[in-house]
């Protein structure tokens, strides 16, 4: 897909699991979910940020006047910048493609109270940028020195997939050398509220899991993922060790509904046809394929019927010439770790990466019953391969993204 492949050469988390990839990599294989009951809302999980230090890169001066998805992202930036080892000038050269559901909504809800509280004329007109949703591509401009291209994305539909997306795209024309790819969401009290009332969020005494019996819905999450993604020439230029690299990425939209999943599997099935046939490889070639399954019955229903229609289709060839069994490669879903959000998409990617990188196993939450037995086998620490990763994300509407990394 890409005449040079873009790679990856810093990442920086803040997460319901934490904000050290070392320490997530652990709770990944030893099961710690960062899903837990709301403190207020009955019957209702969220994924709250934990073990992170807000003041790690951002003021407290500054901390004061700014909502939470800016702290995450100054955040989940710095640590990204910080390990790309970029200097002043390079910096400089670099952009920012942020991806969000949700940001500015604590600022608006906050203006909006202000102003039925004191009336127009008292309200501050300090608190009025950061309603926007391009706030925080602003803020991270202004506070890393990154004045290349600045744009934001956002919605529903994968907003830190298409970021990302569109970085490569960017990366490929020659029109950046480098861009740091943010997705970032905050879970705040009225976006739960109102998440509720449309019976977007499961209920009941337990944590809601992908592919459950009784799972019927979400788990909110929250945090920011930052991604350095900058063309091999440049990372070579400047003796920068790639953590990975992209290797290709495939989308396609054929919206049912704006606010609900589509019933159907057929876009993911052509997503990862063109994948495969781009890449001359079968699902069996990924050592690990990262599904977007959230408990949300018809996300989790469309991706195992595409997974099934995609090995029925393009492996039986294969498996008859080379008497090889199809669904060998390990299958996971990281909604189960640290919830459902618009932004959580890279999030997924980066955790993944994280652990091949590690050579260490991602562990199930518990036994998946409604999918294949094949299916959500542990990532093996015995293969020594763990170096490819599909990435696979469906998004509301009928959206679908498949990204291919190779790990280094």
């Amino acid at each position: 897909m890409f005449t040079q492949k873009p790679v990856i050469t810093g990442l920086g988390v803040v997460s319901p699991l934490g904000s050290d990839l070392e320490q997530i990599v652990s709770k990944l294989a030893n099961g710690q979910t960062g899903v837990k009951p709301h403190e207020t809302m009955s019957n209702v999980h969220v994924a709250p940020v934990a073990e992170y230090d807000k003041l790690k890169h951002v003021s407290r001066k500054l901390l004061r006047r700014m909502e939470t998805i800016n702290h995450f992202s100054l955040n989940a930036v710095g640590d990204a910048l910080a390990m790309a080892g970029l200097d002043e000038q390079q910096r400089s050269e670099t952009g920012i493609l942020v991806g969000t559901g949700f940001a500015g909504l604590e600022s608006v809800v906050k203006h909006k109270e202000d102003l039925l509280d004191v009336g127009i004329k008292k309200l501050r007109p300090v608190n009025f940028p950061t309603t926007v949703y391009n706030a925080t591509a602003g803020l991270l401009s202004i506070q890393y020195g990154l004045h290349n291209v600045n744009t934001t994305l956002t919605g529903m539909n994968m907003p830190s997939e298409f970021a990302l997306l569109y970085a490569c795209v960017l990366i490929e024309k020659g029109q950046a050398e480098r861009v740091v790819v943010l997705g970032a969401d905050a879970c705040t009290d009225p976006l739960l509220y109102g998440l509720d009332k449309l019976n977007v969020l499961a209920n009941g005494d337990q944590a809601p899991v992908a592919f459950g019996q009784n799972s019927n819905g979400i788990a909110m999450g929250e945090g920011a993922t930052a991604i350095m993604v900058e063309s091999s020439q440049s990372a070579l230029a400047r003796n920068a060790t790639p953590i990975a690299e992209i290797e290709a990425i495939e989308q396609y939209h054929g919206a049912d509904s704006l606010y609900d999943y589509s019933d159907s599997s057929a876009g993911m099935e052509k997503v990862l046809q063109r994948m495969m046939a781009r890449s001359s490889s079968t699902l069996n070639d990924f050592d690990l394929i990262s599904l977007s399954a959230n408990g949300a019955s018809k996300l989790d229903a469309l991706e195992q019927n595409a997974l099934t229609n995609t090995k029925d289709s393009t492996t039986q060839a294969d498996a008859t010439a080379n008497n090889a069994s199809p669904l060998q490669c390990a299958y996971t879903t990281l909604s189960d770790y640290i919830g459902s959000f618009p932004g959580a998409g890279i999030m997924r990617l980066v955790m993944a990466t994280a652990a091949m990188q590690q050579k260490s196993a991602i562990a199930p939450l518990q036994d998946k019953q409604q999918v294949e037995p094949s299916m959500f086998q542990q990532l093996s620490n015995s293969a020594g391969q763990n170096q490819r990763l599909l990435h696979v994300a469906n998004g509301i509407g009928g959206g679908s993204i498949a990204i291919s990394i190779n790990v280094k």
